[in-house]
């Protein structure tokens, strides 16, 4: 036998699945090939796969050439938007037909399963009805005419639903005929006898076409009308990570009522962490049906809220203006039974620590616990100064999102950065040693340039030694330069929590990091490089520098550490923090 002329056929396994499986069916056309990047890189992390349709193309487009690993292409003839669901074929689970240009909210995926879910997964489920007018079909039977999801509908929008295979598979599907998707769809269900069902809570809806929304800048559009309800979102592009939901009545009775004070305007904040922080908390709670009422610190009514099962106050820095009046609105809230949750800016400095435990200690005697503080690190409770109020400390994970389209390579990288140089400036946030670190780095390493960016003015004079240092950036820019440096020393220890080095590690940079109990330790933990001394800091640089099997290992590790705490995983465990929080009160019988 020629074995050179024999096909080679692939052989599949047997699969024992312990979970159904997700997927994403989208078809795309020429010319959308930006719109499908940005709509993958944020479906692509929702799902377990994403099957991509590109009708009569005999190659993926460069500009698709750094798609998450999870997403595939396929060609086949040009039958139109149907093609999204061609992927059904011997597929059992969760499946999400989507759209190129559509901007989807970072928990569509994991909002239209639970809406299965609650249906038995008996229904197809979606956020918009469209306006087809229907040939005869036949009737709605009359025990359908309600449902736990929402409305009942004859047609649905299939950039916005998704079904379980147990109600439809591709055989129902009659990819053949004139119809639209829509109405194909409505056909395979009916002759199935199931539900098309349009969701009533439109916080978890997606906000519309991208080529409708900016991509420079948070602004006010238009939300897609659906059966249940006229809706107005503000929106951004996916390109930012400032998405900001509608307002909606909450939808299930255990969903708490969640009120966040905060930098919440987008319009007079237009950078920082907390800004960030805040906007995302909300779509993290959001995600899981909770209703979330954003009031910014400065320009919102910070006393007379709306009723609520929690309060969180979530501002930056107590030395900064906009923390003056947490205090009395902890007090004046936690004095009329409502729990709050405080962030007072832990960063392990020994004048906060004091500080903290004295206030603490104060609200712990007056309320029980029910004022507590909220932490991103699970250390901050084993503290012997915070023993006397541990039950009243709280972890929440912190807001991050991973989306990138590279990651970091060795051979084309070169330079180390080294973060804010205003924070290197400040003695209070890094220590005394950064620049005696910095010349020791130069000195060891001379082949690598050391770059900095200034995000904010610095209190004090630079460090010497930094080659290069770079304005402030968005994100997305700043982590288009990252991917391309070999290494990030992070030199804040005094710090609430540093998400740049969180971020650089996600792309593939190898991290080294301070002791940071408070945030760091945990988050990053043994994916990167925790130094006590300049001695450990700079040999553990040079053989990461120059030792590629070493840089590869912690390259990896820096990229699998970070799937672990994206946006799925930590809203899920800030839900359960924050519902764990309101119901222990609910059961002491407090009224709230």
């Amino acid at each position: 036998m020629d074995i050179v002329s024999e096909p080679i056929r692939e052989l599949k396994k047997t699969t024992s699945l312990y979970r159904e499986r997700t997927r994403v069916g989208i078809v795309s056309r020429p010319g959308r090939e930006s719109s499908l990047m940005r709509v993958l890189q944020r479906l692509a992390p929702q799902t377990d796969e994403v099957f991509v349709y590109l009708a009569n193309k005999s190659y993926v487009p460069l500009e698709l050439s750094t798609v998450p690993s999870n997403v595939r292409f396929f060609t086949g003839p040009d039958i139109g938007d149907k093609a999204r669901f061609v992927f059904l074929k011997d597929f059992i689970g969760y499946y999400i037909p989507a759209s190129d240009d559509f901007n989807y909210r970072r928990y569509h995926v994991a909002t239209l399963l639970s809406a299965i879910d609650r249906s038995e997964k008996r229904a197809v489920v979606g956020w918009r009805k469209t306006k087809h007018q229907l040939p005869q079909l036949p009737t709605l039977h009359q025990d359908q005419a309600s449902s736990r999801c929402g409305n009942p509908v004859d047609v649905l929008d299939t950039k916005t639903c998704a079904l379980h295979t147990d109600s439809l598979r591709s055989q129902d599907m009659d990819y053949k005929s004139t119809d639209s998707a829509e109405l194909m769809l409505s056909r395979a269900a009916r002759a199935r006898d199931v539900m098309l069902i349009a969701l009533t809570q439109e916080a978890a809806e997606p906000v519309g076409s991208l080529q409708e929304i900016s991509t420079a800048d948070v602004q006010e559009s238009s939300a897609p009308s659906t059966e249940a309800a006229q809706v107005t979102s503000q929106s951004a592009s996916l390109q930012s990570p400032f998405i900001e939901d509608v307002k909606v009545p909450l939808e299930y009775d255990d969903k708490p009522r969640i009120t966040v004070i905060g930098r919440a305007n987008t319009r007079r904040w237009k950078k920082g962490g907390i800004l960030k922080s805040v906007l995302l908390t909300k779509e993290m709670l959001n995600s899981h049906g909770c209703s979330v009422d954003l009031i910014d610190i400065e320009d919102g009514d910070v006393f007379d809220t709306k009723p609520s099962d929690l309060l969180m106050v979530y501002v930056g820095d107590p030395e900064r203006p906009d923390f003056e009046k947490v205090h009395r609105i902890v007090e004046y809230h936690a004095s009329r039974g409502l729990p709050v949750l405080v962030n007072l800016s832990e960063d392990d400095y020994p004048r906060r620590t004091t500080e903290i435990k004295k206030v603490m200690q104060g609200w712990y005697r007056r309320y029980a616990g029910l004022v507590s503080m909220m932490t991103f690190s699970q250390n901050v409770d084993s503290k012997s100064d915070y023993r006397n109020f541990r039950d009243a400390i709280v972890t929440l994970p912190k807001t991050l999102t991973f989306s990138h389209q590279r990651f970091a390579e060795f051979e084309s990288s070169s330079g180390i950065f080294v973060g804010d140089v205003a924070k290197l400036s400040d003695p209070r946030i890094v220590g005394p040693n950064v620049q005696t670190y910095i010349d020791q780095l130069r000195a060891q390493l001379p082949e690598a340039k050391i770059f900095g960016i200034q995000q904010y003015k610095p209190k004090y004079k630079i460090p010497t030694g930094i080659d290069e240092v770079w304005p402030f950036m968005p994100a997305e820019q700043l982590m288009a330069r990252l991917v391309n440096v070999r290494l990030m020393v992070s030199f804040p220890r005094y710090a609430t929590y540093e998400m740049v080095p969180v971020e650089a590690s996600a792309l593939g940079v190898p991290l080294l990091y301070q002791d940071m109990p408070q945030s760091l330790n945990e988050t990053i933990g043994l994916a990167g490089v925790r130094y006590k001394s300049g001695f450990e800091l700079v040999q553990s640089a040079k053989t990461l520098y120059r030792d590629p099997q070493v840089w590869r290992q912690f390259s990896r590790a820096g990229i699998r550490r970070a799937r672990s705490q994206d946006f799925d995983v930590a809203s899920a465990q800030m839900y359960l923090q924050v519902k764990n929080f309101i119901g222990r009160f609910r059961r002491k019988g407090i009224e709230l």
